[in-house]
């Protein structure tokens, strides 16, 4: 359950789109103060208590890389480095996969608005 929209989603009745966003609600989201009230919630946030090992995983491997480039710099050696053709490659293929996400979801809420007003 979300606490910055209390009584909002603990009922089934509920979840529907115009008890989810009536006016009130929605002028509790777009306040100017949400996002202080989500930089102190995100601490306890379920997606962080998802993700925090592999995070982890990476925040130490990252760390482990900037001591031993720490120690090859000082020994006079070369640095770890990446290439960066892979990435680029894959930044490509990934926005593509996004913008297809993407209309394949405003197609569907199309769809879903056609069926309710058909209701």
């Amino acid at each position: 359950l979300d606490d910055y929209m209390p009584g909002v989603l603990e009922e089934k009745s509920l979840l529907s789109m115009t008890h989810l966003w009536d006016a009130s609600t929605w002028a509790r989201h777009k306040s100017r103060h949400r996002w202080a009230h989500m930089l102190v919630a995100w601490p306890h946030s379920s997606i962080l208590r998802a993700i925090r090992l592999p995070l982890g995983v990476i925040l130490l491997v990252t760390l482990a890389v900037l001591q031993i480039n720490a120690l090859l710099a000082e020994a006079g050696r070369p640095r770890l480095t990446l290439p960066l053709a892979p990435l680029s490659l894959q930044a490509s293929s990934l926005g593509l996969l996004l913008v297809f996400r993407n209309n394949q979801t405003h197609e569907r809420l199309k769809e879903a608005q056609k069926a309710m007003g058909g209701l």
